[in-house]
């Protein structure tokens, strides 16, 4: 606007100067000219604000006119700051990790303690907190090996093994292995396939039990690339063979071979 009333303004000091005006008189001409279209300008404007806009309004409603409504405000959008909760989150499973692994050293320090020497409790706690944040299947090397009590049989060592790694998700193959690695006398007639098999038979069998409430918070700490160590359960179907179904028939041989009525011989039976 201002750039018009200069133009307005040089307009009519042109105008005075084709008037014979004389210099002085078309710059007042050109001064008062601009002045007044400004004065002119900022009463009308303060006229429609206040007295004018309201009438227009009233006026398109009675016409049915209606205000838009689709602009959105900036005060009602949400904004997520993803950096800031990536961070909480990770930072959360860092906290369930280190308590997780805090009650996995207590366990093992509770457990083995009166079946091998300080220094070889201080190196078994130590390989077996490597092993369960390894990601890759472990590689220990002779040196490594962990010196126990002939007392504990390798059903118990095998039931040490799947207490350990069961909360932290890690594969049976590599439970096995690192069973093999670290307890090699206990094992050097026993296969890491046999191991894998075996981690939880007869299990409430032995000094060191399986102890189920020991992984009660494993869901908290599963990561993509630990495998589960689970099988996918088949369809339960029934073959009936006289009265009993095939299900049955195997839990009772089970039980006819030795093992505890207090074992999940259900969870057995589909992992076998």
């Amino acid at each position: 606007m201002v750039s018009v009333f200069l133009a307005l303004s040089a307009g009519a000091r042109k105008m005075a100067l084709d008037l014979e005006w004389s210099e002085f008189n078309a710059n007042i001409a050109f001064i008062v000219s601009f002045i007044a279209m400004s004065v002119i300008y900022l009463v009308f404007h303060d006229l429609s604000v206040k007295i004018l806009q309201p009438m227009f309004e009233c006026l398109f409603k009675r016409l049915g006119f209606k205000p838009r409504t689709d602009v959105v405000k900036r005060d009602d959008m949400i904004v997520i700051d993803y950096g800031t909760t990536r961070e909480q989150k990770k930072r959360k499973q860092e906290e369930r990790v280190i308590a997780l692994e805090s009650k996995i050293v207590k366990y093992i320090g509770e457990i083995m303690s009166p079946y091998t020497t300080e220094q070889q409790l201080s190196k078994l706690i130590e390989l077996s907190c490597e092993f369960i944040h390894t990601k890759l299947a472990p590689d220990f090397r002779d040196s490594d090996a962990v010196i126990v009590s002939e007392e504990l049989s390798t059903t118990d060592l095998m039931h040490y093994g799947w207490n350990i790694a069961k909360p932290f998700g890690k594969p049976c193959g590599h439970t096995a292995l690192f069973l093999k690695q670290i307890f090699p006398v206990a094992f050097r007639n026993t296969e890491v396939y046999t191991i894998e098999k075996k981690l939880r038979l007869n299990p409430m069998q032995g000094i060191i039990k399986i102890d189920k409430d020991i992984a009660v918070n494993r869901s908290e700490v599963l990561t993509p690339e630990h495998a589960a160590c689970k099988k996918p359960s088949p369809m339960k179907k029934k073959v009936k063979t006289g009265s009993k179904s095939a299900q049955e028939a195997a839990i009772a041989d089970m039980l006819e071979e030795g093992f505890s009525g207090t074992t999940d011989l259900e969870d057995l039976l589909l992992e076998d």
